[in-house]
């Protein structure tokens, strides 16, 4: 298969801004159909270069040999872009036999459901990690508990258990012979575990260990099923490489060995960034195999400034990392407080942004964000932490309550929530769980009303062609609701009627129908409390908004403000020499934890980064800072 020229020409047109041309990295990269890797700088586009050739490929599908495309990826966020930015012109990369989404669900579909029907020939109900902590809680006798207490462990510790996939004995981690903690088999301590997690699984509630555990058990039962993959797949991509844990890796190595001819694997990633979803390793698990990679060794997001910042600040240094020609960034800022100061450093960060707005006048939407590496309150610990700054802040709890009596509410909140395509996905299926309530429908098994994550499961279990054709639907939907193409009027009518052919069979009660067909908008929006959930107003009516540096990956904002956080010790006594500019040789496990936070969260902003630091911790060492690019500011 070539790729050409024209076929390039053609997804810039589509998917660049006007004028913009892809640059010889990214099309080296868009026309190589060779197992090849991609080593990415932050902010190199390589999402967009990967939609490129994604929109190539579907234009000259189907291929001769029948085979698809296997594209898996972290999170939502790649599949909602592509959907966005291509548009129906992308339906045939959702469709059989291709395979796009996380690598969650492709595990999920692909071996792990059919590995527990293989095991407990009954169906899964819920294969979530939240939906499982909580029936752990509940069955968790209270003789484990003070066991447990006096361990030092919790019910959460139960969940990162996994199931041996030879005997389904429980061990400590994935690839460990040692039971949990480091109990003998024959002990009733363990036994009461092991037939607490045995119990749960039988009864159908997986977390998302427990589906991988079955997904290798699944590969070693059946070693057949390697050829299948590979009889479906000539292609297989792999976004954010460097995000996958070694469970992953290994599972994805073995469905699609690296040294296998008959497949074109491509895999794209930075390991600078590899931080996870909710923890940090030290080492570097994804290695570029094969051929020298491709890089994409130029940024679209900053210009030289931040640049000069982030060649020092981290670990991975085989990238050149240059900046974008025409961005201009401004010098980064040191942000210095005494002890005690914490509470002053978001204003000064809104005097900063204040006194720097011209910068970026241009920029329609500024984003404003201040984040950390703690967002868990660590303050009577004495630690540095992000409620230490913004005692308001809290990484879980919702800041409204939203009540919506009928569809055409759900409707009009569906569009009012269109910059946050995860919650407009909770908002449907949301509408969704109360109709079969009202209707009085439940689970056929288990005979309990429906959740979202039980309904979800056995959709995709019964009705596969319902569920992938009511979700695509809704998303077209949603894309060009956003652009103005269709209105609000337009998706109730559609979406009343999916709900009355596929989900109700058209079996209507009359409180069902009163849901459906009441025209009005209500809704009850209920603040929590009087102050803006992880948010903060300034003065100059700028708002900043507070999160962890895991919550922002892969985001891109106008000025960044780092809070320094303590992790074993303040984060700065561990930076400072890569902050002057040097790049020692010896780095300690933590150093490089940190190194990786650091680098993510300083990569964010296209304008002003700023980090705040206690100022003891650069005494001494002013003059060398200042060599190297920064600004000191002291809090005032």
């Amino acid at each position: 298969m070539r790729i050409t020229d024209d076929d390039i020409k053609m997804a810039e047109e589509l998917i660049l801004p006007k004028g913009e041309r892809f640059n010889d990295e990214r099309r080296t990269f868009i026309k190589s159909t060779e197992s090849r890797d991609v080593l990415a700088c932050p902010g190199s586009g390589k999402t967009t270069a990967l939609l490129a050739k994604l929109y190539i490929l579907a234009q000259k599908m189907p291929f001769p040999d029948g085979r698809g495309i296997c594209v898996l990826t972290h999170t939502n966020v790649a599949i909602d872009e592509i959907r966005s930015k291509i548009g129906t012109e992308a339906n045939i990369l959702f469709q059989y036999p291709n395979f796009f989404g996380t690598i969650q669900a492709f595990v999920n579909y692909f071996l792990a459901i059919p590995a527990y029907k293989d095991e407990f020939h009954n169906n899964v109900l819920s294969i979530d990690s939240d939906q499982y902590s909580k029936i752990l809680q509940s069955r968790c006798n209270p003789k484990l508990l003070v066991y447990l207490q006096k361990k030092h462990k919790t019910i959460d510790d139960l969940s990162n258990y996994w199931f041996n996939p030879f005997d389904l004995s429980i061990v400590e981690s994935y690839k460990s012979t040692q039971t949990p903690l480091r109990l003998r088999p024959n002990t009733a301590t363990y036994q009461g575990i092991l037939q607490l997690k045995k119990s749960i699984l039988e009864d159908g509630y997986l977390n998302f260990n427990d589906a991988y555990a079955l997904a290798f058990r699944h590969l070693q039962r059946h070693p057949l099923l390697k050829n299948l993959f590979v009889q479906r797949f000539c292609f297989c991509f792999i976004d954010e490489a460097q995000d996958t844990n070694d469970f992953q890796r290994d599972l994805i190595n073995e469905i699609f060995p690296q040294d296998n001819q008959s497949i074109i694997q491509q895999r794209l990633g930075d390991n600078n960034q590899a931080i996870y979803s909710s923890l940090v390793k030290s080492e570097n698990l994804w290695v570029p195999y094969g051929k020298p990679p491709i890089y994409f060794s130029d940024t679209m997001r900053f210009g030289k400034t931040i640049v000069n910042l982030l060649r020092t600040i981290r670990y991975d240094t085989q990238i050149s990392l240059e900046a974008h020609p025409t961005r201009t960034s401004l010098p980064p800022v040191l942000l210095v407080f005494k002890n005690g100061e914490h509470g002053k450093v978001l204003k000064n960060f809104a005097d900063l942004i204040n006194a720097h707005r011209n910068k970026w006048a241009s920029v329609k939407q500024p984003v404003y964000k201040a984040i950390g590496w703690i967002g868990k309150d660590k303050t009577a610990e004495g630690k540095a932490c992000i409620p230490l700054y913004y005692p308001a802040f809290n990484r879980s709890a919702p800041n409204i309550t939203v009540s919506l009596p009928n569809l055409r509410s759900f409707i009009e909140y569906l569009y009012r929530s269109s910059d946050n395509p995860k919650l407009q996905k909770d908002i449907l299926l949301n509408a969704i769980i109360e109709v079969l309530f009202l209707a009085q429908q439940k689970h056929p098994i288990t005979g309990k009303y429906f959740s979202k994550s039980s309904y979800i499961a056995y959709m995709k279990e019964t009705y596969p062609l319902y569920h992938n054709i009511f979700f695509m639907m809704i998303g077209r939907w949603l894309i060009k609701l956003a652009n103005n193409k269709i209105n609000i009027a337009f998706v109730y009518k559609k979406m009343r009627f999916l709900i009355k052919k596929y989900i109700l069979k058209n079996r209507i009660s009359s409180d069902v129908k009163k849901f459906l067909h009441d025209h009005s908008v209500q809704m009850s929006i209920t603040s929590n409390n009087n102050i803006p959930r992880n948010q903060l107003i300034t003065p100059y009516g700028d708002i900043i908004q507070i999160a962890t540096v895991h919550g922002v990956k892969g985001e891109t904002h106008t000025a960044t403000l780092y809070l320094e956080s303590s992790y074993y010790e303040l984060e700065t006594k561990r930076l400072l020499p890569f902050m002057k500019g040097e790049h020692p040789n010896k780095l300690p496990q933590r150093l490089i934890e940190n190194l990786k936070i650091a680098h993510v969260g300083l990569s964010r902003a296209t304008h002003l980064v700023v980090f705040a630091c206690n100022e003891e911790c650069i005494k001494g060492a002013e003059e060398a800072l200042r060599d190297n690019g920064w600004q000191i500011s002291q809090v005032k």
